[in-house]
């Protein structure tokens, strides 16, 4: 098992170098996520459960400072103090793609939005969605997006 995380980091390098990814910080964060991927594929069901159900707690916790979560939230009657396991996730709302569109619009008008990052959709439902990330945001999602088997792997 530790060749095998020792081949995907090696894996990793050489890909981030191939790529010429420019920008340091985002070379940080790949790497920190790219290593906590590895870790993760090692865990038991049961405990990867248990990291998922306390990331989602943080996550529910951020998204309720955010205007459009907090309104939908309070709407929906439920606090991010109402999710303790993954049976709770129903309970909470969720934005449309027409929602999501909006605010993805509207914040790439703030002036914080000149140092994110963008990616689009393809446009297969006809509209593409612009997408929007600070570094270390977008680089997990980069990390994510590469190694997503990770996460459906038991």
């Amino acid at each position: 098992m530790i060749i095998h995380t020792v081949l995907l980091t090696f894996l990793g390098i050489i890909l981030m170098i191939k790529y010429k990814i420019q920008e340091k910080l985002f070379n940080l964060y790949a790497g920190y996520y790219f290593i906590s991927m590895c870790f993760f594929e090692r865990k038991s069901p049961a405990a990867k459960r248990r990291y998922q159900e306390r990331k989602l707690r943080e996550l529910l916790k951020i998204a309720y400072t955010l205007p459009i979560y907090k309104q939908k939230f309070d709407k929906a009657g439920v606090k991010p103090e109402d999710f303790q396991t993954m049976d709770d996730l129903i309970l909470f709302p969720t934005l449309t793609k027409e929602e999501y569109r909006a605010w993805m619009n509207e914040e790439l008008k703030t002036e914080e939005a000149k140092n994110y990052k963008t990616t689009h959709t393809s446009g297969s439902t006809g509209i593409p969605t612009t997408n929007i990330y600070p570094p270390d945001e977008y680089a997990h999602h980069y990390m994510a997006d590469f190694f997503g088997w990770i996460a459906f792997r038991n």
